[in-house]
């Protein structure tokens, strides 16, 4: 039983030791290994990233900019929800939306200005946009404004059906060409 209680207090002295060798110093996150803070450590110093050249999205591994390029650009949407019927090009994207169905969900990001919670980070960085009243997205035809890209596409489709979007905003990172066939081979 000592040795138990021996080698399991070492356990969490090494626990301890890799969170605080392997933790983000700008947002706390956590990585047991080395390699994977210093991959993390690029979203914050924007240093190395690979953008797309659709959408300008960054990436700090050129691996998942293929991956996204390959799904996501290409209107193939495989996976679909059971419940809405809602199809989607990745299968983390399904099970992430899938979890919305959900009425015990876990809504853990809270927005200091009013009661409303969200899933995940993303969604409550969007949603304070809408109290500070800033409007990034700009209709070229019409200067109509809004807070999501989404909603100016939607916009677009309901007022301009003949028009095409705006480009996203350009991204000073390293691109990939849109054909990656290329280097998945």
């Amino acid at each position: 039983m000592i040795l138990i209680d021996i080698l399991a207090t070492e356990a969490e002295e090494i626990y301890k030791s890799i969170q605080q060798e392997g933790k983000c110093e700008y947002c706390q996150k956590t990585f047991t290994r080395k390699e994977h803070l210093n991959n993390h450590m690029r979203q914050h110093s924007r240093d190395n990233l690979h953008c797309c050249n659709v959408c300008n999205k960054p990436f700090t591994r050129k691996e998942h900019l293929i991956n996204h390029m390959s799904r996501c650009h290409t209107g193939d949407r495989p996976f679909t929800c059971d419940t809405c019927c809602m199809s989607v090009p990745l299968k983390s994207n399904l099970l992430f939306h899938q979890r919305s169905h959900s009425k015990d969900m876990e809504r853990p990001f809270a927005c200091g200005k009013c009661p409303k919670n969200f899933i995940c980070k993303g969604h409550l960085v969007s949603h304070m946009r809408s109290h500070s009243g800033e409007k990034a997205h700009a209709c070229t035809l019409c200067s109509k404004t809004f807070v999501e890209r989404g909603n100016l596409k939607r916009h677009m489709k309901m007022n301009h059906p003949n028009a095409m979007m705006p480009p996203p905003p350009v991204c000073p990172h390293p691109q990939i060409p849109a054909d990656v066939n290329f280097l998945l081979e």
